[in-house]
């Protein structure tokens, strides 16, 4: 039995659009005039495929259909995860010692 996702019947299709979606934040991070502004994260996806997460001045964005659809991803989160929830990431980059 095939079964295919939503998101990949979306891709097949020849007219398919990505929407340019607003900027994922997190409520804890303030990405306007952010030192890491502009910095692009290479991910790959879990099929392999290579995306691009970038910090905009409204949050992060990325290059997967998964955010294009809906705004959010697990790439997002991934780079997130790697700069740290636990740290404050303001001017210099501090780790808080909870």
């Amino acid at each position: 039995m095939l079964v295919i996702t939503l998101i990949e019947c979306l891709r097949k299709m020849p007219n398919f659009k990505r929407f340019d979606r607003r900027p994922f934040r997190f409520p804890s991070l303030n990405t306007k005039g952010h030192w890491l502004l502009g910095v692009v994260w290479p991910i790959i996806g879990s099929k392999g495929d290579p995306y691009e997460v970038e910090m905009v001045d409204g949050g992060f964005k990325c290059t997967c259909t998964g955010f294009s659809v809906r705004g959010q991803c697990k790439h997002i989160q991934q780079v997130w995860d790697r700069l740290g929830r636990s740290c404050e990431i303001g001017k210099y980059y501090e780790c808080s010692s909870n």
